[in-house]
């Protein structure tokens, strides 16, 4: 596992142990924690061994998805994560 629990796990219909409100995290600074996840897992199923291709393929899937989540979000500004993506790009991320 380099980032993400790729296995199946059923979805619980009870109450949840945590409350999770993502109107109060910031989408932004979630989204790059994904991006970076996505540029190192990219990097793994490029250039990685056999099984860590594998797994870096099963991973980028969920990767996307929670990308795909938090740009969804009503405070998600693309313009601030194109501007944290311009300056990771900038520092050779």
């Amino acid at each position: 596992m380099f980032c993400y629990q790729t296995s199946r796990i059923s979805v619980n219909t009870s109450q949840p142990d945590f409350t999770f409100d993502p109107l109060k995290c910031d989408a932004v600074k979630s989204y790059m924690t994904h991006y970076q996840n996505l540029l190192t897992l990219t990097f793994f199923a490029d250039n990685g061994t056999i099984p860590e291709k594998v797994q870096a393929k099963q991973e980028l899937e969920i990767c996307r998805r929670k990308m795909a989540y938090w740009r969804r979000q009503p405070h998600f500004c693309q313009d601030a994560a194109n501007r944290q993506i311009q300056s990771l790009k900038r520092q050779g991320a």
